[in-house]
């Protein structure tokens, strides 16, 4: 087979990363967003002075983002800030150039594929390659990876998979032209799927596409007999997935438990939402993709919807042409697309949507659709009329990742289209109806004010597993403009609410507002709150802790009782124990009340219960002990 230069694809990739940066440019413009504002711009550890262990260990573990905290995203995010501060667009830009990267990355790999998998020379189907990762770069379906920030962790585990891959492509070509695959090879693949992971957990998925290309493109042609050295890192790996999913089953069961679907319910909705990614992905109307998309409908039954049977059918005829392999084309787009939800969109206690875990599976679906364009274009069409049509496959989403991207330029903007065309979902009506009345006190825009008001209170009633989010946000608007009919309406409607759970977490989001110096400290509604939350033990006790940890900080920073707060906190770590959090509370309000060697010993004991890994998966408990430890050294003895 004639092949192609690696250095031919350059000017390329060039070119896709030109019009890539052009079509995303408006974009960059934007803010950050959910997620965005406690991982990045609020996380004060990610401010790096020096390049001192500890600061770094600061950094890449400052947030409980996911079981295996995702490090490396983490330190991607500190490098951005500290090189160019809070400026959303230097981040927005970085995650441009990471996609373009991927892109090439994607471009290398489908060559690789392609013509084993077509059995036709690389260079005739070079430009189906090229267009084929052209097309997924300027994808709308991929937006959201690229211009939610926070994505940059989805976009950096795809870099070291597609990166793995290329490595596993070339040590099975060294294999099928009868060389051996060096041991450092393997290495490097090992190294690059443990990377991914550091960025996050939906790498884990990597077997699964290296098992779709080892199927589709080598077939199992002079795969040799592991070696021992091979033989054991296998079992290791076994070992670590069997311990893995060990500890993570305990976790699946209470995560199912503050969900408001069963495992059976998400896994027959999980069906119509991979076919609804399938749908972004080939049929991208603009009215399909948000921010959120909590206002899909859940399945409770094989009938309820009556699409939850169909999107069965659909996806199981899918399995079958996989098994089957054939066509082949057709197969190996299908697998790489499942194999890219088989994590996400499957067991684990996940929201049920989000369009970035369809990034890089949405690839699988594009190839096949331009392998078999390409091969109607060059059986039936003359060359202009098949250049033309290759322009309008690619023209047309495009078009609408342009016009995303200008309404992600202006946050309000961007919300006011989502929420018109999702009004059923509360988190995109209670953000535009937030930016609406934030935009209004900039402004004075009256109107804007009350139609923001009224959003709000609209998302509070929509069927939302998180309305206290709107409670809160219309308590907390109504004490900062000093209404007190409002403030004493919404605080008798959240006291009055029979659900512990929602009370306890409105009075912790007005206690975080008021001691962040967010809102106006009125310690009116808060104690009327407090008084419905302190004694009701309905309330889940990981939400109780937390919700009566906020209350004794705000007797001891803006009533000045420390008796009162440290009170609060011996009951709070008395009735559970295992509230290291408090635990850590209690002992900083002791060292600020001059009680150092109480301070000193309740740190002390937090420390010793904390678990070997503390110091790494719960980075940020484990310096606040230590730092009341560094300051009472005289109470030691004591």
């Amino acid at each position: 087979m004639k092949a192609v230069s690696r250095a031919a694809l350059w000017p390329a990739w060039l070119v896709l990363v030109a019009v890539t940066v052009a079509v995303y440019w408006p974009g960059l413009h934007g803010d950050f967003a959910f997620d965005d504002i406690h991982v990045i711009a609020a996380n004060q550890a990610l401010v790096i002075d020096g390049l001192d262990a500890d600061s770094l260990l600061d950094a890449a573990f400052s947030t409980n983002t996911g079981p295996l905290r995702r490090p490396l995203a983490l330190l991607s995010f500190a490098a951005n800030r500290t090189l160019n501060g809070l400026s959303p667009f230097a981040f927005k830009l970085t995650n441009v150039l990471v996609h373009c990267l991927n892109a090439g990355l994607l471009m290398l790999l489908l060559l690789a594929v392609a013509p084993r998998l077509c059995r036709r020379p690389a260079a005739e189907l070079a430009p189906v390659v090229r267009l084929t990762a052209l097309l997924w770069a300027v994808h709308p379906a991929n937006l959201s990876c690229v211009l939610y920030v926070v994505q940059r962790m989805t976009l950096g585990a795809t870099t070291c998979m597609l990166a793995a891959l290329l490595v596993y492509c070339a040590l099975r070509r060294r294999q099928v032209e009868g060389g051996r695959a060096p041991a450092l090879g393997w290495l490097a693949l090992a190294v690059l799927w443990l990377a991914g992971l550091g960025f996050k957990e939906s790498a884990a998925v990597l077997p699964a596409y290296l098992l779709a290309v080892e199927v589709a493109a080598f077939r199992g042609v002079a795969w040799r007999r592991p070696q021992r050295w091979q033989w054991l890192g296998l079992a290791v790996l076994a070992l670590l997935v069997a311990v893995g999913a060990g500890l993570m089953l305990e976790r699946i069961a209470a995560d199912y438990a503050g969900r408001a679907f069963t495992l059976g319910e998400r896994l027959l909705t999980e069906s119509r939402v991979v076919l609804l990614y399938a749908r972004m992905t080939l049929l991208p109307d603009p009215a399909l993709f948000a921010l959120f998309h909590d206002d899909f409908v859940l399945s409770r039954g094989l009938f309820d919807p009556p699409t939850t049977l169909a999107a069965l059918v659909v996806l199981a005829g899918a399995a079958v042409v996989v098994v089957r392999w054939r066509p082949p084309v057709l197969a190996f787009g299908l697998a790489w697309f499942l194999s890219g939800h088989l994590l996400e969109s499957t067991v684990l206690p996940l929201e049920l949507v989000h369009e970035h875990r369809n990034y890089l599976a949405s690839a699988g679906l594009l190839f096949v659709l331009l392998v078999y364009a390409e091969r109607l274009a060059r059986h039936y069409l003359r060359p202009a009329v098949a250049g033309l049509f290759a322009v309008v496959l690619v023209a047309a989403p495009t078009a609408v990742t342009v016009l995303r991207a200008t309404r992600w330029a202006e946050p309000w903007t961007q919300m006011a289209t989502e929420a018109h065309y999702h009004p059923q979902s509360s988190r995109s009506v209670y953000e535009f109806g937030r930016l609406s009345v934030a935009r209004a006190g900039a402004t004075g825009d009256a109107a804007l004010y009350r139609l923001g008001l009224d959003a709000v209170e609209r998302a509070s009633r929509l069927d939302t597993p998180q309305p206290q989010v709107a409670y809160g946000s219309l308590l907390n608007q109504a004490i900062a403009v000093g209404d007190t009919a409002r403030t004493e309406r919404f605080t008798a409607l959240v006291a009055a609410d029979p659900r512990g759970w929602l009370r306890a977490e409105v009075l912790r989001a007005a206690l975080q507002c008021q001691i962040r110096g967010e809102c106006t400290a009125t310690p009116g509604p808060v104690m009327a709150l407090a008084g419905t939350v302190v004694d009701d033990h309905s309330v889940p006790p990981a939400l109780r802790a937390s919700t009566l940890e906020w209350l004794a900080v705000y007797y001891a920073r803006l009533l000045g009782d420390g008796v009162a707060a440290i009170d609060i906190l011996r009951d709070v770590v008395t009735t559970y124990p295992w509230a290291l959090d408090a635990r850590a509370r209690l002992a900083e309000v002791l060292l600020a009340y001059g009680r150092a060697g109480d301070a000193h010993a309740a740190a002390a004991a937090a420390l010793a219960d904390l678990p070997w890994h503390a110091a790494l998966s719960q980075r940020p408990l484990y310096r606040r002990l230590r730092q009341v430890l560094a300051a009472t050294p005289s109470a030691a003895g004591g």
